[in-house]
């Protein structure tokens, strides 16, 4: 017996950012993690954001310790310690002259709730 069954795409899925990467330009080492410019396509897999504005996290280069204390696919960073982002250059930019075990507060959305995440550069 067959049965037919309509496939739907799942709208809010952040696993899908993941393919929007294109390189090395999206890698982001010191923060252990890849990231994205938010345009409608992006913004269409997102939840509705709070903040229009900042570069959404694709994917990690490690495996994460806790959700409490690392960046997850499908984040948005909006700020670098107090300073705003909008491409994934000026988070690069933000982070570059930070030294291993440095702090680094960002301010981020999460599922829809803004927070701050302070984590340990790479």
């Amino acid at each position: 017996m067959s049965i037919p069954v309509a496939v739907l795409e799942r709208p809010s899925d952040p696993d899908r950012i993941l393919s929007f990467v294109t390189g090395e330009q999206n890698t982001v080492s010191k923060l252990a993690c890849l990231a994205v410019e938010i345009d409608e396509k992006v913004r269409a897999i997102l939840p509705p954001l709070r903040n229009l504005s900042g570069v959404a996290v694709a994917g990690l280069l490690t495996e994460p310790s806790s959700a409490q204390d690392t960046l997850l696919p499908g984040d948005v960073i909006h700020e670098v310690n107090g300073t705003l982002v909008a491409t994934v250059a000026q988070l690069q930019a933000r982070v570059a002259g930070m030294q291993h075990g440095d702090p680094v507060v960002l301010h981020i959305e999460r599922q829809g709730q803004m927070q701050y995440l302070v984590l340990e550069i790479d």
